[in-house]
């Protein structure tokens, strides 16, 4: 399951985002629903997020200085970053650091629909080439020490 952290600390957004959708038929499950920028990080120190939903402006840790600090740690989360604030450089800043979306509020929630089933599709593309490529590490791996070992006996 892809984990989901919601960050938004007006009480009746960050609830109707978290009901907007059916996140298990998504492939997703909600990690954490933080209401201020410390509860986000402590979520995420918990369990590492694959897509964080976050305001920008909120109680704490702002959600720029916690999308900077989340991308230094986790560098594959994916950020779409909520703001009722129409300031390009927030949305230049967001961007900048690595957010794939910067939506403004009022949340259009069949956009915020389409750009998640966008990430989604996305992580899970990554997570399936991560896992061709560990299998290919693997057989690899086992190929060689094989093949090591035979030619140690037919030196013996």
């Amino acid at each position: 399951m892809i984990k989901v952290l919601i960050a938004e600390d007006e009480e009746g957004i960050l609830y109707s985002i978290s009901n907007a959708f059916s996140w298990e038929n998504m492939g997703c499950e909600i990690i954490g629903l933080a209401q201020n920028g410390i509860q986000a990080l402590e979520y995420s120190l918990s369990t590492p997020p694959d897509i964080v939903i976050s305001d920008i402006v909120m109680p704490g840790i702002d959600g720029i200085t916690f999308l900077r600090y989340l991308k230094e740690k986790y560098p594959n989360t994916q950020f779409i970053i909520l703001t009722g604030h129409r300031n390009f450089e927030y949305a230049c800043d967001a961007l900048n650091l690595g957010a794939a979306v910067f939506l403004l509020k009022p949340v259009n929630y069949k956009e915020l629909e389409n750009h998640l089933k966008k990430i989604i599709n996305t992580i899970l593309a990554s997570q399936e080439q991560q896992q061709i490529e560990n299998q290919q590490d693997y057989i690899l791996s086992n190929l060689l020490s094989g093949h090591i070992y035979s030619s140690i006996d037919f030196f013996t």
